[in-house]
Order: C-alpha cells, then sequence, then structure tokens
C-alpha cells in the first residue's frame, strides 16, 4: 500500500483524568494528553538530578515528610510513558535551563517566608548523623562512591550499610557539630545495620 501523505497537522491530545488502575494507565502509554483535574507537587527530590517533580492527581499531596502540595497546572500536552517501574507525564520538547517558558507544567512556590506559629515554647533541633554508625568496609560487597582521586568515601549499595567507606571518613564525619540550640535534640539517619545494640532510626 502507498503511505499516506502526511496532513502537516500536529496530533490532537487527549484530555483524560489521571488514570487510577494500571490497566487504564496502560491503555493511554504512548499517547499525547492533556491531563485534566486538579494535581500538586508531591515531591521535588528529583528535581535537580533529573528535571523531575512528581505530581499527584487532586488537591492533596501523598502522606510523606517531604511533601510539597503546590498546585501544579498543566499547559501544554504531554505523553504518558512507563520505565524504571515509573510512570511518567514526559514533555513533548527537549527542556534545558534556557527554555523553561516550554515546560509542560507551572507550578506557584508554596514556601513560607517562615515556619506557621504553632504555640508552646519547645523548641526541637535535629542532628543528621548521615549512618556515621556504620562503615562499608565492615561489610561484603559494599560498591562505594569516590572522590576525585578515586577514594572510596561513602557506601553506594551491595550491602547493608549506608555510611562511611572506611574508618577515616567516619572520623571525618563524627567531627561535625551537633545542634547548638533547642530544648529538644533528636538524632536522624542512624543506621543500626550490623549494629542491633543501636535503635532502629
Amino acid at each position: 500500500m502507498p503511505r499516506p501523505e502526511p496532513t502537516g497537522e500536529h496530533p490532537f491530545p487527549t484530555g483524560v483524568g489521571w488514570p487510577a488502575e494500571e490497566a487504564e494507565r496502560e491503555d493511554l502509554e504512548g499517547m499525547l494528553l492533556d491531563p485534566v483535574g486538579e494535581f500538586v507537587i508531591t515531591d521535588n527530590y528529583d528535581l535537580n538530578r533529573y528535571g523531575e517533580i512528581e505530581p499527584a492527581a487532586g488537591a492533596t499531596p501523598l502522606a510523606q515528610p517531604t511533601a510539597v502540595g503546590a498546585p501544579v497546572d498543566f499547559v501544554a500536552p504531554v505523553v504518558l510513558s512507563h520505565s524504571f517501574d515509573e510512570w511518567r507525564l514526559q514533555p513533548t520538547t527537549h527542556l534545558t535551563g534556557e527554555n523553561l517558558e516550554d515546560a509542560p507544567v507551572v507550578a506557584e512556590n508554596t514556601r513560607t517566608a517562615a515556619p506557621e506559629p504553632v504555640g508552646g515554647d519547645v523548641q526541637p533541633a535535629t542532628f543528621n548523623v548521615p549512618n556515621y554508625t556504620t562503615t562499608g568496609d565492615e561489610l561484603a560487597g559494599c560498591t562505594y562512591y569516590k572522590d576525585r582521586a578515586g577514594d572510596p568515601i561513602s557506601v553506594r549499595g551491595g550491602c547493608d550499610a549506608r555510611g562511611a567507606a572506611e574508618q577515616e571518613d567516619l572520623e571525618r564525619r563524627s567531627h561535625r557539630p551537633g545542634p547548638g540550640a533547642g530544648d529538644l535534640h533528636g538524632a536522624v539517619e542512624e543506621d543500626p545495620g550490623h549494629r542491633p545494640d543501636l535503635p532502629d532510626r
């Protein structure tokens, strides 16, 4: 059969709300969509690394400590894709820092200049100890993040440790100051790992 002549017209996006079921999303995979309904940013952890934000359908972000909650408006069509076990709404244009005006979503910065008053007079403070209680060289199978000289500095994966690679890295982390203010102090990111004597983080 002869190939049909191109019409020069772009495909028309399908207006659709976010499908709740996996099978419904698979029906739309690869299609040009115009998302309808309310969306909010529920996570922006991968924004700096991969240029990704995680929207949640509805007016409320998913329950998690890093939820953002800023409303999102889709101002251009997107393509639904599935990769690395995640569903994504992809832009139709390659985005860089030079063409942010072409982004298919806009969001308002809802962060306040200071926390809202909650009452009371107890001030908590936390100290992120980055799992300094374990070192990778104590366990088998660990892989590492390395510095510019190629020296391992922190555990990347392959084992249960999440902290320093070697004793010298552990000592460097141990010199970090703790919280100097606050009435109630808490240490976070402690990883008991192979240290059953430590409480779970």
